[in-house]
């Protein structure tokens, strides 16, 4: 972990974007960041524990926050993550910090791998502000047709990325067509029949669907 010193040498640059790998950071690096006021954070692999992740609450500029090859959750800092007040753009591969989908003014949302699941895309139902997802199950078989139903509840939704995944037609894509506001949808490396991607197509004319 960064030493008192290396935190105080970061101090003097006025930096407000921070990338952390491996064991740098821990909770008392998080207490440390929370007084630089950063607008964005990237976290891959990690000492910090559900306590230490509930300090990203108190940073009151946070725009985006994006965790990799951290698989542990954290249900101490769900309070925080879930009403965070600024953050705009979450991104991760695991269950840290999955609340932060939940945040009010959330805009953009990219789940990978085992944060790509049907149980994590639940969290999304509903949400006020959230207008681009992308679920990215590459490596995971947990990401199905049950993951459409709280999509379509999007009000603002306009850009879909399902990639990696296996769908069909009856099973949940016939209800993308009740996505009002949805002009962009990407398909990749997804397990789709020919029939049911006509049918998909004729549903969303004016959709630019890849």
């Amino acid at each position: 972990p960064l030493s008192a010193a290396q935190w105080d040498a970061i101090a003097t640059l006025h930096a407000r974007a921070f990338s952390f790998g491996g064991s740098s950071l821990d909770d008392a690096g998080m207490a440390r960041l929370v007084a630089l006021n950063p607008e964005m954070v990237t976290v891959n692999g990690s000492l910090v524990t559900g306590s230490g992740a509930a300090k990203f609450g108190e940073m009151k500029s946070l725009k985006a926050l994006h965790t990799l090859h951290i698989t542990k959750p954290t249900p101490e800092a769900k309070a925080a993550l879930g009403a965070h007040p600024t953050l705009e753009v979450f991104s991760s591969d695991g269950a840290f910090c999955i609340e932060a989908v939940t945040a009010p003014k959330i805009q953009r949302v990219d789940l990978k791998h085992g944060a790509a699941s049907d149980q994590f895309v639940a969290l999304l139902k509903n949400h006020p502000s959230l207008e681009s997802v992308r679920l990215w199950a590459k490596g995971y078989a947990t990401l199905s047709d049950a993951a459409i139903a709280p999509l379509v509840t999007i009000p603002k939704l306009d850009k879909l990325s399902l990639e990696f995944a296996v769908f069909t037609y009856a099973g949940g894509l016939n209800r993308l067509k009740e996505i009002p506001g949805l002009t962009a949808l990407d398909l990749k490396d997804v397990a789709l029949s020919p029939e049911d991607l006509a049918k998909l197509k004729a549903d969303l004319p004016k959709v630019k669907l890849t």
